[in-house]
């Protein structure tokens, strides 16, 4: 693909991705830490879509990719996950703290 794409393309950075995040804390005792789980909960938060395309829902209404006005761009995250349909479209699957 060249670059810029060209109008008309649809780029769509889709796709799994995994991440292992280590923390090494110096601490007396065993178990989970706050600074951990706020560093995970972070970075799980981080990841955000963003569209401005147009679909066609169910009710073959013009909506965005969150399933709300196509006229302001969709937003998914891993909070805010379901999109055109009520269909999970980010989701974390493997979560351990």
């Amino acid at each position: 693909m060249t670059y810029p794409i060209k109008s008309g393309y649809y780029f769509n950075p889709a796709g799994k991705y995994t991440f292992e995040v280590t923390t090494v804390n110096y601490k007396t005792g065993q178990g989970k830490t706050k600074e951990h789980e706020e560093l995970v909960n972070a970075l799980i938060n981080s990841f955000r879509y963003e569209s401005n395309l147009i679909y066609i829902d169910g009710s073959n209404q013009a909506v965005n990719i969150a399933n709300g006005s196509y006229k302001t761009p969709g937003i998914l995250t891993a909070k805010n996950n379901k999109g055109i349909g009520g269909k999970e479209l980010i989701s974390v699957t493997d979560y351990r703290i």
